[in-house]
């Protein structure tokens, strides 16, 4: 059965001694959860007034997903040059007049989902960073305002695996037979003649 989790993540909570700008920073969970099985993003905002990008890139270093691309020119050898925002968690279109707020809403604008099939066994922290194409951070961001979002975090339950020692059957008696009380005269003669040899 799955649980679902809600998780509002502000950077006007971020440690401003440790991360001054809003672009990149870390939160703690109160609660930790665990066996994460999949993850969506439910809303976000970011201020754009600074920003000349088209669009900007969540990525959340313990979120990370294999799954999410980007296409791009492709370099000597069939390989993307330079960085890349693949893995990123989700990208955000900035389409909203320069130097307002954009909020994004799983309702209006489209859905980000992430699954993980193999479980990730603890989420503690949300290490956060917001990048452009290249998967360089982001500068010119209104700290005043800020960024934050808000993930629907969804647990599967682990299976308690059964203990084999339960369905295993009983075990056998021993058959004494007609041999039990020829294996203990001798058991009893032998110890004799030890003690005997011994004195």
């Amino acid at each position: 059965m799955a649980t679902e989790h809600l998780v509002w993540a502000d950077s006007a909570y971020r440690n401003t001694t440790l991360y001054p700008s809003s672009n990149t920073y870390s939160l703690y969970l109160t609660n930790p959860i665990r066996n994460v099985s999949r993850v969506e993003l439910v809303s976000a905002f970011i201020n754009t007034s600074g920003l000349s990008n088209t669009s900007v890139f969540l990525d959340i270093q313990e979120l990370r997903t294999p799954t999410h691309l980007d296409a791009r020119k492709l370099g000597a050898g069939g390989v993307a040059s330079g960085n890349t925002a693949a893995g990123s968690f989700a990208i955000l279109p900035l389409d909203v007049t320069p130097g307002t707020t954009k909020f994004f809403k799983e309702s209006q604008d489209y859905k980000v989902v992430v699954k993980y099939p193999s479980r990730l066994d603890r989420l503690d922290r949300l290490t956060v960073s917001w990048t452009d194409i290249n998967g360089e951070v982001v500068t010119g961001l209104n700290d005043t305002t800020g960024t934050g979002f808000v993930l629907r975090v969804f647990t599967s339950d682990v299976k308690t695996e059964k203990s084999i020692l339960g369905i295993l059957p009983p075990p056998v008696p021993m058959d004494t037979g007609p041999t039990g009380p020829l294996i203990i005269a001798l058991l009893t003669a032998g110890l004799i003649v030890i003690l005997f040899v011994r004195q």
